[in-house]
């Protein structure tokens, strides 16, 4: 007997292994948590984004956390960047120049809000989605990855 293998088998055979290792058991329920502050979770999800935040604003940063949820093997972050010591950025040096923020105006801070989307894959999370200069409203993530609502805060 000769059996002829596809080709597209085995290409599709490691991103297969990774859907369903890192897919919940059946009937295991699972809850939205709040990484403690300063807890080896929370390092971890601004560890995640902070390279390419820096990367875009050509600094170094620290978050203020507006919102931190947790739902398994994915992770919804709301953060502010700052300078390290602990004001705004100066986004007229950055990519985002064009922006023209003025940040007296505490309606406009709310586009300074960085929104990431994040996964767990083995030991490690990964960005694989974020906005900047977004309202909230635009964006339905949920639409696009299987997670519950209460992960972006919505009950």
């Amino acid at each position: 007997m000769n059996f002829k293998v596809s080709k597209t088998i085995p290409m599709l055979l490691p991103a297969f292994l990774v859907l369903f290792v890192s897919a919940p058991s059946i009937g295991q329920e699972k809850t939205v948590i709040k990484p403690e502050v300063s807890s080896k979770l929370y390092k971890q999800l601004l560890s995640a984004i902070r390279p390419r935040v820096e990367y875009e604003l050509k600094t170094k940063v620290k978050f203020k956390v507006h919102k931190m949820n947790v739902d398994g093997n994915w992770a919804y972050l709301e953060v502010v960047p700052l300078k390290m010591n602990g004001q705004y950025v100066d986004y007229k040096k950055t990519k985002f120049k064009d922006a023209e923020l003025d940040l007296n105006d505490p309606q406009q801070k709310v586009l300074l809000i960085n929104y990431s989307m994040l996964k767990k894959v083995e030991h490690r999370w990964y960005e694989i989605r974020q906005e900047s200069f977004q309202i909230r409203a635009n964006i339905n993530w949920g639409e696009y990855f299987p997670v519950k609502a209460e992960l972006f805060g919505y009950e």
